[in-house]
């Protein structure tokens, strides 16, 4: 059998791993490697030369296909190859077992047949490319979140992580503490964030986790109660506050924000002081059910990834946030800086990203020249406009 003679656009040494996982020698043979990156070309990489991509050579070296290996440019790439003179019909995708994690287009003119022919377990990669192609159907049809000046998440770009960073004047990082919180009352922050625990008493108190408990007692600060944290909140309407519960299953965070709602309801006066103080708690939702949960009660959410098992495949996020009227998520800082091309996934849907978290000027700047919306910090404060 003749084999397809393939040229790879985009190479690396991970892609090229990818490809020999996925690709089989027996049919086909690269014959060529093309990458807009100049200074790559006239390498010969395992005995490939690496060249700009022209149509002349695909000529010179009879190419088949093109297999475009840089999914989160696949449509750039595509459209620059066919100004070159190439044929749609040889440009095709490479079909990665986790291209369900970017976002290619609608990949409607793949070649099944082609499939079939190069890759180890063309079944398994036929069944990749539809979970692929039906995600992206979804996903293409969402509309972009309305845009809304008064919403939470547009309070302020830094949200205070763990109530603060700062406790009688020591920098601390995870107290969950008054003095931290009456710290950044006193930086002006609008956005916190805390972590609630119940204890075996059923008591609900802010703590991160139990090396807390130590701490507190050799540093002098004092741990917060559910209710403790409410009546601040109400005293500072100004400040919202993201609540990180900490649960091991679903029955124990719907208690959690039964409780919340419950001591809303009893330290409020009447029902339009509920609804303030209510529309001051961002509760952390991590999968479809806590999302569910927290929607009953009509708390402003905030998606959190670290527990969804299907975090990295972002559209499928998009469609889950649409789903239920979720506009904000929250992703690890390392996370966006390494993906930071398929942040565009969400951003292009208006959907707000809070990274966590960070400390590093540098870091920050990067973010936001992402359009990530803002951060949790410990140590760093906006400034006040000058003049003030």
């Amino acid at each position: 059998m003749k084999k397809v003679r393939i040229a790879i656009w985009g190479i690396s040494d991970g892609i090229l791993n990818a490809i020999i996982e996925g690709i089989n020698p027996l049919n086909t043979e690269i014959v060529l490697f093309f990458d807009n990156d100049e200074t790559k070309h006239g390498i010969c990489y395992r005995n490939i030369p690496i060249m700009a991509a022209s149509k002349q050579l695909v000529c010179e070296k009879a190419v088949d296909y093109i297999l475009v290996t840089a999914l989160s440019a696949y449509e750039g790439i595509k459209e620059q190859l066919i100004d070159m003179g190439i044929e749609k019909e040889k440009i095709q995708v490479f079909v990665a077992k986790d291209i369900k994690r970017y976002c290619v287009g609608n990949i409607d003119d793949i070649d099944i047949n082609l499939i079939k022919k190069i890759y180890f377990e063309p079944q398994k990669i036929i069944n990749i490319v539809t979970e692929y192609r039906t995600m992206f159907d979804i996903y293409s049809k969402i509309p972009a979140c309305e845009e809304k000046v008064e919403e939470w998440y547009n309070k302020g770009r830094m949200i205070s992580h763990a109530c603060g960073g700062i406790v009688n004047g020591k920098r601390m990082m995870y107290s969950n503490s008054k003095e931290a919180f009456e710290y950044s009352v006193k930086k002006k922050f609008k956005l916190l964030e805390c972590d609630l625990t119940r204890l075996y008493n059923g008591e609900l108190v802010l703590l991160h986790d139990w090396e807390r408990c130590w701490e507190l007692e050799e540093e002098q600060y004092s741990m917060m109660t559910a209710k403790d944290l409410l009546m601040l909140l109400k005293k500072h309407r100004e400040m919202h506050c993201l609540i990180d519960t900490k649960w091991k299953d679903h029955d124990e965070y719907c208690l959690l924000v039964n409780e919340i709602d419950r001591l809303i309801q009893t330290i409020c006066d009447d029902s339009n002081e509920r609804g303030v103080l209510k529309g001051q708690v961002i509760m952390e939702v991590y999968d479809e059910e806590t999302i569910k949960i927290a929607k009953e009660k009509e708390f402003n959410m905030i998606f959190t990834q670290y527990r969804n098992p299907q975090w990295s495949y972002f559209m499928n996020t998009v469609i889950l946030c649409h789903k239920y009227g979720v506009k904000v998520i929250a992703m690890p800082v390392d996370a966006c800086l390494e993906w930071k091309k398929l942040i565009r996934i969400f951003t292009d849907k208006n959907i707000k990203i809070f990274a966590f978290s960070t400390d590093s000027v540098d870091e920050y700047s990067a973010l936001r020249r992402m359009n990530v919306t803002g951060v949790f910090t410990n140590y760093l404060t906006e400034c006040e406009p000058a003049g003030k």
